[in-house]
């Protein structure tokens, strides 16, 4: 009977080994000190079995190793980490609804109030502590439409508990305090679904908070801690056409319009510094040299581009030298 209690207490420990350093979650104090406990166990063991008989110091040390895993297994079993990842309860639920104006949430006042009411109902009037919550805020700057509001709403379970405000929601700040405080409450792990309906800009602004959330998690070393984030926005301008592909083409054609036009800017900018250039040289040519250089007739041949393919055409030979075309100051008074 003694040497299988010396299996059992032998193997006991072996499991809590390997369940400190393999299966549970090491984000907390308390797994540390599972660590410790799991190096200090075969030490302890081997020391026993050397022993022929047993000191009472050595029983208590040994009751106290042996109560202390069994209460660890007993916590582990209540709560694990992949019962809290998988499972379909909710710890936690917190509703927030901002509207611009008095006249909208006159609207839905009764249902909401009615709703609140029937949760104050069932779960009594400390329902904060039992991890429902409810915010109302309200953003219209008239002060008239807010005061009489304000005082429609004074008599109401909704108002009283301080879930009507008159200011406009700081998401991101009511987005990072609570997971802060989740951290804080639950070190190992959580999760937490981000939900939103609302315009695309707020949905934009959202997104940019959740992903400072899990920077700010990862550089305190919560990165064990989820926040998934769901946007239906409404609002946005719907693309044109009837189907994807139309668009897509639609897109294509003005991008190269735009960079045709962008070509075309440069070739002529180019095109004028040259012509420029000409003219200006030309003045300073002595009179005999410019009467060898026309060919008889009155001026000099200036050629003028009818399309910016005829140009282009001429711009990329070296300095139209293989056209045959000069550009030559005109005595007239005409100028491009």
């Amino acid at each position: 009977m003694l040497h299988v209690l010396e299996i059992m207490t032998v193997l006991l420990h072996a499991i809590f080994f390997l369940c400190s350093f393999f299966i549970w979650n090491g984000a907390s104090l308390q797994s540390y000190f599972d660590a410790a406990i799991s190096i200090i166990l075969p030490f302890a063991d081997w020391h026993y079995t050397l022993q022929s008989s047993l000191s009472t110091g050595q029983v208590v040390t040994l009751s106290l190793l042996n109560g202390y895993i069994t209460f660890r297994f007993y916590q582990k079993t209540l709560a694990t980490v992949a019962q809290q990842a998988l499972k379909e309860s909710v710890e936690h639920l917190c509703f927030i609804w901002s509207v611009r104006t008095v006249k909208v949430a006159r609207q839905l006042l009764p249902e909401i109030n009615e709703t609140y009411e029937s949760l104050v109902k069932e779960w009594g009037r400390t329902i904060r502590a039992t991890g429902i919550g409810c915010h109302r805020f309200i953003t219209d700057k008239d002060r008239a439409e807010a005061a009489s509001f304000r005082a429609q709403i004074r008599d109401l379970a909704l108002f009283k508990s301080k879930k009507v405000v008159f200011i406009r929601p700081k998401l991101g700040q009511i987005v990072e305090d609570y997971v802060v405080d989740l951290i804080e409450r639950h070190p190992a792990y959580s999760s937490t679904l981000l939900a939103f309906c609302g315009g695309p800009k707020v949905s934009g602004v959202l997104a940019e908070v959740r992903s400072n959330v899990e920077l700010l998690a990862a550089a305190t070393g919560h990165s064990s801690h989820q926040l998934d984030f769901v946007s239906e926005s409404y609002g946005g301008a719907k693309p044109k056409g009837k189907g994807g592909t139309g668009t897509s083409e639609e897109a294509s054609k003005k991008e190269d319009s735009n960079e045709s036009l962008c070509l075309w800017d440069v070739v002529r900018e180019e095109t004028i510094k040259n012509v420029n250039t000409i003219r200006v040289k030309s003045v300073f040519v002595f009179e005999d040299e410019r009467e060898d250089e026309i060919d008889g007739s009155d001026g000099v041949l200036l050629k003028e581009y009818k399309s910016k393919r005829e140009l282009m055409k001429d711009y990329e030979s070296e300095k139209w030298g293989s056209k045959g075309v000069s550009l030559r100051h005109r005595r007239s008074s005409s100028s491009v």
